[in-house]
């Protein structure tokens, strides 16, 4: 008891920006903003990020893109498992692995907005959903024997399923979400060699946008789907010989793709042949200077604009924080509603503070604009920051405040004032030292000392004080040597520092 309440004692908190009961796999989360190309050649290499190798007998299996995020999966060889990777899409950097709950192999994937579907493939056929984390959501057996189901596609309402029973004699089943077949499978015939993962891509026209990688002489097509399924489109896979083609994603304008072993270190970033639509409404975030803030706290520095091409307002816009465990915060900047011409594009200049309660690790700042305050939103931008683990030597900050210029009908919300809590001096002390404090409004103030074992040893300070520079004495005339722990609570704030006893 003793140890769960120091431990409580030390944590530095803000109850101003709370946890939001938003769906955390929010597809509009950090999809960010793209420059259309004015390409439409399916193939077109457009980048690549590295890859990391999978290992000895391991493989990269299926793909999705999810939040801004790359995810893989990893069939292991040794003991027999499947991780769920996260990569960062613009660095190729490993940002979370997890485990599957049930073991064994699988192949194709799909985001559908709220999970990753994905395909079973041994020691069972089944189609499971998972959530971004690997956690079980549901499953079920897709019933296609002698086929064996292996490619994942969503359309927005049903899920469209790649089977194969030998490399030319395949078809492609369509289920409810709830695991229903809807009608009969449409034969594939010799038009796709093995289905190894798909995507619907929604610049593509309708019947035309099913894209999947083929594993028999490795390459990428875009069937059209109808009575049958043909081939419209078909291009030799950068993952080629000596490796596997095998993952797809698609990110809402391009295509994601892997090969099984990583063979040339790197994914791909592929044109899906069609020119992307912009969106009616439109949000730009940048950050300016630097985006690292210290454990103390700090202020992050970042640009807003907004075009609205039309015909949709008013409009809202707003920004949250993703912390690096996947939830969101409120909003710290509005909702606001806009009303702006169209094809007027509006620009501000806008400060985030980040607070000390905050756990160090990389968080993102996301944008949104749409017709309501209400996800998914039409567009939604985002960039990345980072809080530290160090110490910094200006005051802590407390709140999460979106401050600066306006946006047309924002209320103005004021930078925030910090409790600030001096170091006691002297530091280290013999007999005695002071503990300064400031109180931006007047508040209900305890301020207590505790030894390292969670003990409190006095308290200093318990009442109400008015706004402004406060002071206490601490007396360790009758304390042994040792570092203490002083830890203030005014309003929603604890604030906690170190002294030391030197006799």
């Amino acid at each position: 008891m003793k140890k769960l309440f120091w431990l409580a004692s030390l944590a530095i908190v803000t109850l101003v920006c709370t946890s939001m009961a938003f769906d955390i796999n929010d597809p509009a989360a950090t999809s960010g903003n793209t420059t259309y190309s004015n390409t439409d050649v399916f193939g077109t290499i457009l980048g690549t990020i590295p890859s990391v190798n999978p290992g000895p007998s391991n493989a990269w299996v299926g793909m999705a893109y999810a939040n801004g995020f790359i995810y893989q999966f990893k069939n292991i060889a040794s003991p027999t498992s499947t991780a769920l990777v996260q990569v960062n899409p613009s660095t190729g950097a490993v940002v979370n692995t997890y485990t599957l709950a049930f073991s064994g192999y699988v192949i194709g994937a799909q985001y559908d907005g709220s999970g990753i579907w994905v395909v079973q493939w041994s020691p069972t056929n089944m189609i499971h959903k998972v959530s971004l984390t690997g956690t079980a959501i549901t499953s079920f057996a897709p019933g296609v024997a002698p086929y064996s189901a292996r490619s994942l596609g969503y359309d927005g309402t049903n899920l469209l399923v790649g089977c194969n029973q030998s490399s030319n004699v395949t078809e492609l089943a369509k289920y409810t979400l709830g695991g229903a077949m809807v009608g009969t499978p449409i034969s594939s015939g010799t038009a796709v060699g093995w289905y190894m993962d798909a995507e619907v891509c929604a610049d593509a026209p309708a019947g035309g946008n099913y894209y999947i990688v083929d594993n028999v002489g490795n390459t990428l097509k875009r069937l059209n789907v109808g009575a049958t399924v043909t081939v419209a489109q078909s291009i030799a896979a950068p993952a080629g010989s000596p490796d596997v083609a095998e993952g797809l994603a698609y990110n809402g304008d391009d295509l994601w793709h892997c090969g099984a072993y990583a063979s040339a270190g790197l994914l791909w970033r592929i044109d899906d042949g069609y020119v992307s639509t912009p969106p009616v409404l439109s949000i730009t975030l940048a950050a300016v200077g630097s985006t690292v803030v210290p454990n103390t706290g700090g202020v992050i520095n970042f640009n807003v604009s907004l075009l609205n091409s039309g015909p949709a307002t008013p409009y809202a816009v707003w920004c949250r924080v993703k912390n690096p465990d996947g939830t969101y915060t409120a909003p710290t900047l509005g909702p606001v509603t806009i009303n702006t011409p169209v094809g007027v594009t509006i620009t501000r200049n806008r400060n985030q503070t980040v607070p000390a309660g905050w756990a160090p690790g990389m968080y993102y700042l996301i944008g949104y604009a749409n017709t309501s305050f209400a996800y998914p939103a039409i567009d939604a931008d985002s960039f990345s920051f980072t809080k530290s683990v160090a110490d910094g030597n200006g005051p802590m900050v407390f709140e999460a405040t979106c401050y600066g210029e306006l946006f047309p009908g924002e209320v103005a919300v004021s930078a925030p004032a910090s409790y600030a809590v001096a170091n006691a001096f002297p530091n280290p002390f013999n007999p005695s030292t002071t503990i300064h404090f400031n109180l931006p409004e007047a508040s209900k103030v305890t301020l207590n000392v505790y030894d390292m074992n969670g003990r409190l040893v006095s308290t200093l300070v318990n009442g109400l004080r008015e706004a402004g520079t406060h002071q206490a004495t601490f007396d360790g005339s009758n304390l042994s040597s040792g570092v203490y722990m002083y830890t203030l609570n005014a309003g929603q704030n604890v604030i906690t520092g170190k002294m030391a006893l030197v006799k």
